[in-house]
């Protein structure tokens, strides 16, 4: 039962996390191609079978796939969801309506644009939600708690033990380890 354990602790959290940083990368090409004006045929979170997904006004499938493991935005005209083998037979034959459409008619700054927003918008993403967690939470940091102790050492003769809480030393006040760890450095042998 311990590996049940494991993969609800672990596995499940991984693979959340992971579905919320693919969902904003792709976001991010999704928003920017449909900018520039390329329709989008497949927005997928994970690979493989389709396991439950819509298709919305602007004919995009919206979907959550088998394997959870990355994901895609699909452009109109590439026949291949991993963008690898362009059938150029196909790009040949669309029509001036369709051409307007598709992603490898578009001029270069426009395709290096919709490229770059996928790694664009995580790392604006990044910032929002680091800066969200230290508005809410604070910086986070170590308490100066006593973890381990040197046999004949100064600690053991000073009466420290284990999970001791530090909250003071020669009168200044200590909330964090990294304060604790500077004035003992500072003051070696004392």
């Amino acid at each position: 039962m311990e590996w049940m354990y494991h993969i609800l602790g672990y596995a499940v959290p991984f693979v959340v996390v992971l579905s919320v940083l693919v969902f904003v990368h792709e976001l991010g090409h999704y928003l920017v191609a449909r900018w520039c004006g390329v329709k989008i045929e497949t927005f997928s979170i994970g690979f493989g079978r389709e396991i439950i997904g819509f298709t919305d006004k602007a004919g995009t499938r919206w979907k959550f796939s088998l394997i959870p493991l990355g994901g895609y935005v699909q452009m109109y005209g590439d026949t291949d969801p991993t963008s690898t083998n362009t059938d150029l037979a196909t790009l040949n034959h669309m029509d001036e309506k369709e051409r307007n459409v598709a992603f490898f008619f578009k001029p270069v700054w426009q395709r290096a644009l919709i490229v770059f927003a996928g790694p664009a918008i995580n790392f604006l993403y990044a910032i929002l939600v680091l800066t969200a967690l230290f508005s809410i939470e604070g910086q986070p940091y170590t308490p100066a708690l006593v973890g381990g102790l040197a046999k004949e050492g100064v600690a053991i003769e000073s009466g420290f033990k284990l999970k001791d809480k530090v909250v003071s030393v020669n009168g200044q006040e200590i909330e964090r380890f990294q304060q604790l760890q500077r004035l003992v450095t500072v003051n070696l042998g004392r």
